[in-house]
């Protein structure tokens, strides 16, 4: 099984009204995947000329924990998909794409709009969640341990 799967449809159509919100072009095409075994929220990926010939033009790929993100509240998915936008950057002299990182663990942008509070206050969750995530292995895993230790 891969560990790269699609998202469910609820999450890409979240995905798609915020893009829709933004200054991105619409010929640049994304693919929302989902890998909920990685640590990062989300990662986001330009691809290679190459990629996008193979790919028939597909410019970004993101990759985000699903897990993670259906545990947050709607409107900090809102500002997960918003945040992961503000750095795709298309050159409009050129039709260059890339992707910015980020100033202080967001977007300046983002702290001006939202404020630090509530940008803090989705860190902090986020953290969190991955926290409990890795406590409830670690309980399967030591269970497992000692099942497997009994016999």
């Amino acid at each position: 099984m891969s560990k790269f799967v699609e998202v469910s449809q609820e999450t890409q159509d979240v995905f798609n009204r915020v893009l829709e919100a933004t200054l991105i072009p619409q010929w640049v095409d994304f693919k929302l995947l989902a890998n909920n075994s990685q640590n990062e929220l989300y990662i986001v990926k330009k691809l290679s000329e190459l990629f996008e010939v193979l790919t028939d033009g597909l410019s970004i790929v993101i990759i985000l924990n699903e897990e993670i993100f259906d545990s947050l509240e709607d409107d900090q998915k809102l500002l997960v998909f918003e945040e992961m936008l503000t750095g795709v950057v298309v050159n409009p002299n050129n039709d260059k794409i890339s992707i910015e990182k980020y100033d202080f663990s967001t977007y300046s942008g983002m702290l001006d709009k939202y404020g630090d509070d509530k940008m803090i206050r989705l860190k902090e969750t986020i953290i969190t969640l991955f926290n409990e995530k890795k406590e409830r292995e670690d309980l399967v895993k030591q269970s497992k341990k000692k099942s497997k230790n009994e016999e």
